[in-house]
């Protein structure tokens, strides 16, 4: 028997909704505990009208979080797989019996995972990528959780041997608790996949992602928590990086506001992993200022800097192999800079070894990536999303190029 465990505080207008998606599952053998945290609004009042008998409600008189509530649905279970749903997050049909059928194929694994879809009312997109190969994801579960956190809460299925054995949730943590749950398993236990979209959500506004005072009670301890797992990944900490660039890139975080949770945060951590998280939120605010100035006087000054030390000698690379990159190779032939060029950077690599006689390399095999400058050569559409895979990849010294900028040449 599979017990799904679902918390829910306030989503009256979708916890039905939820419920249903669960008790539809092909597979049957399946209890579903509810656990209200006290709502305030007419969630229980809906909750009484789902007449199922696998279906059992459990009402907080006190408001006491989510991990709290899934902790107390477990201890109130039966079942020898769990399974972790969220009020508002809708799971396809099928998605109990895959996950059932991928861990009979690993009866040593502690725990299964899919893809989610996420609404996040303006655009939906995947998480993790669906670009990523399935054996990939599972050979280097370990080492990409170390840059990120690929396993959301409604997506997993795991035995309940595993969730006793590492803990079962942090009730310390009022973010990230399936983040700091995945990272305790997958140093015990075998991770696989059902490589489908299995799990829908969207964004709430009373939900926790929105409340960066939650962000800056749980950053210190996750990071105290974890700090022999990312010790690897200290020195260009890729994770706390994009974390804070997200952060940024918030409609209503001003930058004011930004240095006060960094501040409030670091007080909070030992010396040297204070001064990460000052580092590293530097690096956001630098990716965020370059964003910013896509198309401005200082995106033009830096360009023309750039021409300069070429003039005077530097090396550098081009990345694309299009159109537009063969433009300005065209252009820098004319004053006889093309022999600078080290290489043309792709993500990711065809039969071709050689553009215009350039060697061809991928983001990841180019070696000098913190000194030697890289220039954006895609049409200026393209080049957000470039800046952002050169900066997650470690490289430092990205130079963009406009349109306009052929006549700077």
């Amino acid at each position: 028997m599979i017990s799904v465990i679902i918390p829910n505080y306030n989503r009256e207008m979708a916890i039905c909704e939820t419920v249903q998606s669960v008790l539809n599952q092909s597979y049957k053998n399946i209890e579903v505990l509810i656990i209200d945290d006290a709502s305030t609004d007419r969630s229980v009042e809906m909750l009484a009208k789902v007449k199922d008998k696998r279906v059992r409600c459990i009402v907080q008189k006190e408001h006491r979080g989510a991990s709290y509530c899934r902790n107390l649905g477990v201890s109130e279970s039966q079942g020898e797989y769990l399974a972790f749903q969220d009020s508002g997050t809708i799971w396809l049909p099928d998605k109990l019996q895959k996950q059932m059928k991928r861990l009979e194929k690993s009866p040593e694994a502690g725990l299964v995972y899919c893809l989610l879809e996420i609404d996040d009312g303006s655009d939906t997109y995947c998480n993790p990528e669906k670009e990523y190969e399935l054996c990939y994801k599972e050979e280097k579960c370990k080492e990409i959780l170390k840059k990120r956190n690929l396993i959301a809460t409604p997506t997993i299925l795991m035995t309940r041997k595993c969730f006793l054995e590492i803990g079962g949730f942090d009730e310390r943590l009022l973010r990230w608790q399936d983040y700091d749950l995945v990272i305790r398993i997958v140093q015990s236990y075998k991770v696989v996949i059902v490589n489908e979209i299995l799990v829908k959500e969207q964004f709430f506004e009373n939900g926790i992602s929105n409340k960066y005072d939650l962000f800056i009670q749980a950053l210190p301890i996750f990071l105290k928590k974890h700090i022999i797992f990312f010790a690897s990944e200290m020195k260009n900490f890729e994770l706390l990086v994009n974390i804070f660039f997200r952060m940024l890139q918030h409609d209503n975080l001003s930058y004011e506001n930004y240095i006060k949770f960094i501040s409030e945060i670091s007080r909070q951590l030992e010396h040297d992993l204070a001064d990460v998280v000052y580092v590293c939120a530097g690096k956001a605010l630098q990716r965020k200022a370059a964003l910013r100035e896509l198309g401005n006087q200082l995106v033009e000054y830096n360009f023309r800097c750039f021409m300069q030390e070429v003039q005077e000698g530097r090396y550098f690379a081009i990345y694309g192999i299009g159109n537009y990159a063969l433009r300005i190779l065209n252009a820098l032939r004319i004053i006889k800079c093309e022999g600078r060029i080290l290489s043309m950077i792709v993500t990711e690599k065809g039969e071709e070894n050689f553009f215009e006689n350039i060697p061809i390399v991928t983001v990841d095999e180019f070696e000098d990536k913190k000194n030697t400058p890289v220039l954006i050569g895609t049409a200026d559409k393209t080049q957000k999303e470039i800046f952002d895979i050169l900066c997650e990849k470690g490289y430092r010294k990205i130079i963009m190029f406009q349109s306009e900028f052929f006549q700077i040449i």
